[in-house]
């Protein structure tokens, strides 16, 4: 039961996101990164119900999520939707071969996962969460005061990682450790996937599965994935929206803006700075499809759903007082910032410099140097996105009323690890988009059987 049930759970979060995008019109029918959108949009509808029935001061139960997918399943019926999915795998044996090595390494991580490997955030307070709810079904009024037993525990956060945890414990009947690490290996899993979903229309197939199997063998985010951190659902909230931008350039329909807006809800609903993301990349797609001339509703109305569905937990905790603890009590002025940027540029750069991270600068400069030659980004929208909650990050180091040293120790490697993949997509279409060899308006790459746009405005 503990294995199968947590199975069947995941199995109906990916039955519901399928489902949901399908009736929006939404979900596209090849690539493996469908699986990934599929899933993120089911964990999306799971994390906006519950935490809508917890702030209405509800408690929780599958019930009503399985008469929703009951609901959900019957109008796809009516419809006539059916669910499919095609995976081309690449032509090349080289990247085939890459690919399968990645395989290999997500399955040990995911087999080291199985013995529980919890580290403190994850298991102090996103799991501790999780098992409150398992236990209680709703939080009890002394797990939500800030001078309660557990003001560690940030009970302002929004819920979608705790909430997945307690969808399986209930599915397998325990709070087992474990299932919360396996559910950070499957986030985790999900980087890769969408690297080559960015990638293979712009680069040679092996250069693409290299970028993959390069991802998936990224310890720093690997190892807070398994530890039950939500930082690695902000990672992929990240490379998600970055690559519904990309291919929303050519062909934006509504569809596309509702992928789009998965991820962005998905990171909305995982941690307070993924509603700054939420608000970035919004308005970095709401201005670049208004000089384009979209004017259609649909589509900028799925730029709303992020702040629609964080709406009630976001009234629920502040009515309680709560607030995000790096912001409590900061009084920023223009000279302690500025006596500040030596010490997290410091820290940042003894971080990028180490072992695992060494690659990455010198990627990252070729990519912006090969765009500076060139005279313009070929990716605006996504160094827009990047740059934008990089910004965000910077600012709270720069204003925070916390220890400064210690809070740059214990958060800068997860909060620059959110953005390594999208910063190796956005390096590498750099370095290998040439304007010769770019599509023209009305042509495309091939990619997973579905023709994608090229990076071209």
């Amino acid at each position: 039961m503990i294995i199968l049930g947590p199975l069947c759970a995941l199995a109906a979060l990916w039955l519901m996101g399928a489902l949901a995008l399908s009736l929006l019109d939404a979900r596209r029918a090849a690539g493996v990164d469908v699986l990934v959108t599929d899933f993120a949009a089911g964990v999306v509808v799971l994390a906006t119900l519950g935490m809508t029935i917890l702030s209405l001061g509800g408690r929780l139960s599958p019930v009503p999520f399985y008469a929703l997918l009951t609901l959900l399943a019957t109008a796809a019926a009516w419809r006539r939707r059916s669910i499919r999915l095609r995976i081309r795998p690449p032509r090349s044996p080289r990247a085939r071969a890459l690919l399968a090595l990645a395989g290999v390494l997500l399955l040990l991580l995911g087999i080291s996962a199985s013995q529980d490997r919890l580290v403190w955030d994850g298991w102090a307070f996103w799991t501790l969460k999780a098992r409150i709810l398992f236990l209680e079904g709703a939080f009890p009024a002394a797990a939500l005061d800030p001078a309660g037993p557990y003001p560690y525990a940030h009970p302002e956060y929004p819920l979608a990682v705790p909430l997945l945890d307690w969808w399986l414990y209930r599915h397998a009947g325990a709070a087992a450790p474990a299932l919360a690490s396996l559910a950070g290996v499957l986030w985790f899993a999900a980087l890769p996937a969408c690297v080559w979903a960015a990638l293979r229309p712009h680069l040679d197939e092996v250069l693409a599965a290299l970028a993959t199997l390069g991802i998936a063998a990224f310890w720093p985010l690997a190892f807070y994935a398994a530890g039950g951190y939500a930082d690695v659902v902000i990672a992929l909230a990240i490379l998600g929206a970055i690559l519904e931008l990309e291919r929303a350039r050519r062909n934006l329909d509504p569809g596309a803006a509702y992928r789009l807006a998965v991820f962005l809800t998905l990171a909305a609903l995982a941690k307070n700075e993924g509603l700054a993301l939420a608000a970035i990349a919004s308005t970095v797609a709401f201005i670049s499809w208004r000089r384009r001339g979209v004017r259609r509703a649909a589509t900028l109305v799925a730029l709303a759903i992020p702040f629609l569905a964080s709406t009630p937990w976001f009234i629920f905790t502040r009515r309680l007082g709560l607030t995000p603890q790096h912001l409590a009590d900061a009084a920023p002025t223009v000279s302690g910032a500025l006596t500040r940027i030596p010490t997290i540029v410091a820290a940042l750069g003894k971080l990028i410099f180490t072992r695992s991270w060494t690659p990455l600068p010198f990627l990252v400069a070729a990519g912006l140097v090969t765009a500076f030659r060139r005279r313009r980004l070929a990716s605006p929208a996504g160094w827009a996105v990047v740059s934008g909650y990089s910004a965000v990050i910077a600012g709270v180091y720069l204003t925070t009323a916390l220890e400064l040293e210690w809070l740059l120790r214990t958060t800068i490697d997860r909060m620059a690890g959110d953005l390594v993949p999208a910063l190796v997509v956005l390096a590498l279409i750099e370095i290998w988009t040439e304007d010769r060899g770019r599509t023209t308006p009305g042509e495309g790459v091939r990619g997973d059987d579905t023709v994608i746009a090229s990076v071209q405005e």
